[in-house]
């Protein structure tokens, strides 16, 4: 039987081992802009490490955001009044793939929402296994779709604890 362990830590408290092996899984996803990536890693809330058998399995983050970016990811969804309601995105949830469909990104997403007091996050994606993953969550899509600087087609979730 495989041994898992899920970790939840701020970046601040993390070793620049565990912000390069975060850095480099998220990167593998290939799902995000890696201009100033590692930058946006340590500014997060807090990261998730799940390892099985002391390997890195999955990573996620809740992240901080600008207000004007939440603002401007809003509105390109067509619901600029709603973006004052969410503070918190939840983001960079990569599973390595000899792990995928281990439900491990879920956990993840839930220990982060048992690990703070914060009640309202958000979650964009062009990715439809996460999609799902959100939905699964009881994430709702909300707005309409837009796209990202790459003219990729994403969407916008919420979630109300």
């Amino acid at each position: 039987m495989s041994e898992e362990i899920l970790k939840i830590i701020k970046p601040e408290d993390c070793s620049e081992t565990e912000i390069q092996a975060f850095y480099d899984l998220v990167k593998s996803g290939n799902q995000v802009a890696l201009i100033n990536l590692e930058v946006k890693i340590r500014r997060a809330k807090v990261l998730a490490f799940a390892y099985i058998d002391d390997q890195l399995a999955g990573v996620a983050s809740l992240k901080n955001q600008k207000q004007s970016y939440i603002t401007k990811t809003f509105l390109k969804a067509k619901v600029p009044f709603k973006a004052k309601a969410y503070k918190t995105e939840m983001g960079y949830a990569v599973t390595a793939p000899d792990y995928r469909r281990m439900g491990i990104s879920t956990k993840l997403i839930i220990e982060l929402f048992k690990s703070t007091e914060e009640t309202s996050f958000y979650a964009t994606t062009k990715n439809d296994g996460m999609r799902d993953l959100l939905e699964g969550l009881k994430f709702e899509k909300l707005g309409s779709s837009f796209l990202n600087d790459n003219e990729e087609i994403l969407n916008l979730y919420v979630f109300n604890k």
